[in-house]
């Protein structure tokens, strides 16, 4: 995301070395999910996935309801969870939750932070197929799930 600046070598994005002329428009392309979903805030449900397309970067790209839903539904939540309180739901709901946000806003670079980490064995299936069902999507991801990190091509091991 640029906050970092790397000792040494250069960091491209989209065939552009990133520095602070280009970090804008660089972000602009980029969706990053942490583990700790508490950036999800509090509220409802609906008002949470709403809540990014009201950026000035985001709002032309609004999802209908029913793109909504069938994000969720593909990641085996369902569509009356929308009228939940944050609050109210799991952390394996808001892990697919914030997934399936990932997709919606549309980007073309997503960092996701283990992922999976609250997902029982079924939902990390769907969790796998949802994400892979955009081949032109680049997905940079932490992860100790060994079925996430089998869906990986690249995998980078550290310490």
């Amino acid at each position: 995301m640029g906050f970092i600046r790397p000792d040494s070598g250069k960091v491209s994005f989209l065939g552009e070395e990133v520095n602070a002329a280009f970090l804008a428009g660089m972000r602009k392309n980029i969706c990053w999910l942490p583990q700790n979903l508490s950036v999800l805030g509090t509220g409802g449900v609906e008002e949470n996935v709403l809540a990014p397309f009201r950026f000035t970067a985001n709002k032309n790209n609004t999802p209908s309801r029913g793109k909504i839903i069938q994000s969720f539904e593909a990641l085996g939540l369902s569509e009356k969870i929308l009228d939940s309180d944050m609050e109210t739901i799991s952390g394996g709901e808001k892990q697919r939750m914030g997934l399936a946000l990932c997709k919606l806003l549309g980007k073309r670079l997503i960092l996701l932070d283990e992922p999976t980490s609250a997902l029982d064995s079924e939902s990390v299936d769907r969790a796998v197929d949802f994400i892979l069902a955009d081949p032109a999507l680049t997905v940079i991801t932490t992860s100790h799930d060994e079925r996430w990190a089998a869906m990986c091509n690249n995998i980078i091991e550290i310490g």
